[in-house]
């Protein structure tokens, strides 16, 4: 696929010398600077050229590429930002053994398990095993708590570390700030896991959801994982659902900005994927003539034909984001997938998808990278995708 070269596409103003503004030009023109995650090379791969070939008909995809699937609701934490909703719920074995064939028998062959924790189920390891048997590509979200060097050896036994991804919750690269975020004392634990995980040769991605609480140690944590060589480190502002949503208010994001520039800066092989906000845009609207990306197709959602989302009763929706009635796709332990697959080519809202046409978005320099900023944020706030997202001020300040 190759790499996206910003400074092709991106006509900035001239004589930007100011060092604010040199830092924000940076942080913009990185985040494209791949296209295809070293972690994640043989998903991304498919579904890139999926997305290229189908560009302008996605409809006729018979069936998804990606399956993200909660397979417990319980968790062993309570962390300040969660956007779960977790209980005690969990599905069987036999229904996630029902639900790996049906997507076995479409031939979807990638699939993210989560929770909850994945390691609090006592069966886990007969669930993998069932998964990779069936000769699936595993992606494991885990905080890393409950493993030791045990469990991580029945693990080498059945994943493949060539293309298998675990995912391991960090949140902060000493015990003070680990424990402020996830409000557990198990910082140590987590960190030699991490270590016993790579000195067996897993691939591991660190993900760090950047709080009040823990936004000035970001740069902190990419040099404590860069010396523990990891394939990716992955950063986003906290999202702001259900208990994310207070916590969003609180967020300085001129820090996160400050944090992402340093790890930028700094000489790491490890992989740094990031996570912009809509007040990016806002930050470099005057720096930026013009800009235009290829491949970039306005108004189309593809979630629900590329990625569907399974939740732990089985219950269907395009993604997680997008848990309403209105999205329900089907059951997974009931249905067939042939009435699954009718409901998502018959969903009005996925089918029409965005239109921005006639918003104050339309004209925005930023659209065809931006395309109305977060879809699943419009449709909270508004019920409706056809809106600018609700935190762009742009919008507001120069589109008048």
């Amino acid at each position: 696929m190759g790499y996206v070269n910003m400074n092709s596409l991106v006509k900035w103003k001239e004589n930007i010398r100011d060092a604010v503004n040199i830092k924000y030009k940076h942080i913009f023109e990185n985040s494209f600077s791949y296209h295809i995650r070293k972690d994640r090379e043989a998903r991304d791969l498919v579904v890139n050229t999926i997305n290229r070939f189908y560009k302008d008909n996605i409809f006729c995809i018979q069936a998804p590429i990606w399956v993200g699937y909660k397979i417990t609701n319980k968790c062993n934490l309570n962390c300040i930002h969660c956007w779960a909703n977790n209980s005690n719920y969990q599905p069987s074995k036999e229904e996630i053994f029902t639900a790996i064939d049906k997507l076995i028998n479409l031939q979807i062959y990638f699939i993210g398990l989560s929770g909850g924790e994945l390691f609090i189920r006592e069966d886990i390891f007969e669930v993998l095993a069932y998964i990779k048997s069936r000769g699936m590509y595993v992606e494991l979200f885990t905080n890393a708590i409950l493993l030791d060097e045990e469990k991580i050896n029945v693990l080498e036994s059945i994943l493949d570390k060539r293309f298998d991804i675990i995912q391991v919750s960090l949140d902060g690269s000493n015990k003070e700030v680990f424990e402020k975020q996830r409000k557990t004392i198990f910082f140590d634990r987590v960190i030699n896991n991490i270590k016993v995980l790579k000195q067996k040769g897993f691939k591991v991605r660190i993900s760090y959801v950047a709080t009040h609480e823990n936004v000035y140690d970001i740069f902190n944590t990419y040099k404590l994982i860069s010396n523990i060589g990891v394939e990716g480190f992955s950063i986003s502002p906290v999202y702001p659902k259900n208990k994310g949503k207070e916590i969003h208010k609180l967020l300085n994001m001129n820090i996160y900005y400050d944090e992402l520039f340093k790890c930028i800066q700094y000489n790491s092989d490890v992989e740094l994927v990031y996570f912009l906000q809509i007040d990016f845009f806002e930050k470099i609207y005057q720096l930026v003539e013009n800009i235009q990306l290829p491949y970039r197709i306005p108004y189309r959602i593809t979630t629900g034909y590329i990625s569907i989302y399974i939740n732990a009763n089985g219950n269907i929706y395009p993604e997680f984001e997008l848990e309403y009635e209105e999205f329900y796709l089907g059951n997974i332990y009931y249905d067939s997938w042939e009435d699954i697959l009718l409901k998502i080519k018959s969903n009005e809202l996925l089918r029409a998808g965005r239109n921005l046409t006639n918003t104050k978005c339309e004209k925005c320099k930023f659209m065809s990278i931006c395309l109305g900023h977060s879809y699943e944020q419009a449709y909270e706030i508004y019920g409706d995708f056809n809106k600018p997202n609700p935190y762009c001020k742009l919008r507001e300040e120069y589109h008048e």
